[in-house]
């Protein structure tokens, strides 16, 4: 048995099909179920999205139980009940890839390995807490802060008139004032991150009531 960490599953599941593609019969079901979970995990994973990409979801999602048990006869497991949940929550709250927390369990991979290494198991949640805030400030000190990782689009020209209608424009980040020297760009990518103008929508406002859905608003114009 290979054991492999979620990153270097997801690596192996994409690349599966480059890999022994052209060995395995063409009208294989076991084929098929890896195919269609394939396609699943690319719509999941996307950046963006279609209503015609949830709706396909939905399908997918059904013909892959169907065939999951037709193949293995067996029950399916909670993993593939909450499968059924994710096209309605794309629904609400657009692309998974944007929500899951793949990262956060990565850095548990970093607090695993230093448990492994230290020999004393007195009040070890102190010593994980204290090396990780001592790499850390290594980390802030050892980089150069004056750096800002960010890439501008091409710049925008406006008329005087819709300069001075931002000027009297109340921004919710109080106290901000409109320089008269700012520049608009059609796209700004800050920390990996691409910010259109005009066509993309962003997360405004998040209730802690779980059941108040949380408000977007929509990216009418990007300055610096």
């Amino acid at each position: 048995i290979i054991k492999m960490s979620a990153s270097e599953m997801l690596c192996f599941t994409k690349n599966l099909a480059l890999i022994i593609g052209e060995l395995v019969p063409l009208h294989s079901k076991y084929w098929c179920l890896y195919v269609t979970l394939k396609q699943i995990i690319d719509i999941l994973l996307g950046k963006c999205l279609k209503v015609e990409d949830i709706k396909l979801c939905k399908v997918l999602i059904k013909e892959h139980h169907e065939l999951y048990i037709e193949l293995f006869n067996t029950h399916l497991k909670p993993k593939f009940h909450h499968m059924i949940h994710y096209p309605f929550i794309m629904e609400q709250c657009g692309p998974l890839s944007l929500l899951w927390s793949m990262r956060f369990e990565s850095k548990h991979k970093q607090l695993k390995e230093t448990a492994k290494s230290i020999t004393s198991r007195k009040n070890s949640p102190y010593t994980l807490a204290l090396k990780h805030q001592l790499s850390l400030a290594y980390r802030v000190l050892s980089s150069n802060n004056n750096i800002i990782d960010m890439q501008l689009g091409h710049q925008i020209t406006l008329s005087e008139t819709t300069r001075l209608e931002y000027s009297k424009v109340e921004f919710l980040c109080s106290p901000f004032e409109f320089l008269e020297d700012a520049i608009f760009v059609s796209w700004i990518n800050f920390k990996g991150t691409t910010y259109n103008s005009n066509n993309m929508s962003v997360l405004v406002s998040l209730s802690d009531n779980p059941n108040i859905l949380p408000i977007f608003g929509l990216i009418i114009s990007i300055f610096i």
